[in-house]
């Protein structure tokens, strides 16, 4: 899952990858985010505050893949709400690669615990990130 979200990530644009981001690093403590990726997060402290709520677009253009599929791996075992959340943000939005996009959010959505994800509900306005 952690790879999948970080693919997710690479392939969205830079506005989404900004929402993207704050949802991940939301539960995360200010201790955490200097901890993971050895500490790529920790200037996100700096940005926006402890919370880290916000993300700006240009901060979220720094990560890589590596570093993002550690945080998602990070966020796994922490929240794993989080995840959820990341994968109605990308359910709710058109990525580049549509094909590949549209197929990786649904593998997330049914690869995550909780309740399912069903075509009838409306993933906009179940995205709290």
């Amino acid at each position: 899952m952690p790879r999948l979200i970080a693919r997710l990530y690479l392939a969205a644009d830079q506005p989404l990858r900004a929402k993207l981001l704050a949802c991940l690093v939301r539960p995360l403590s200010s201790l955490s985010l200097m901890a993971v990726a050895a500490g790529a997060f920790a200037r996100l402290l700096l940005v926006g505050g402890s919370s880290g709520l916000t993300v700006a677009v240009e901060e979220a253009a720094r990560f890589s893949g590596d570093q993002i599929f550690e945080l998602a791996r990070f966020v796994e075992q922490v929240s794993p709400e989080a995840l959820q959340q990341f994968a109605r943000l990308i359910a709710a939005r058109p990525l580049g690669a549509a094909a590949f996009s549209a197929s990786a959010a649904v593998l997330l959505l049914k690869a995550l615990p909780g309740p399912p994800y069903s075509d009838a509900s409306d993933p906009v306005g179940q995205t709290t990130c």
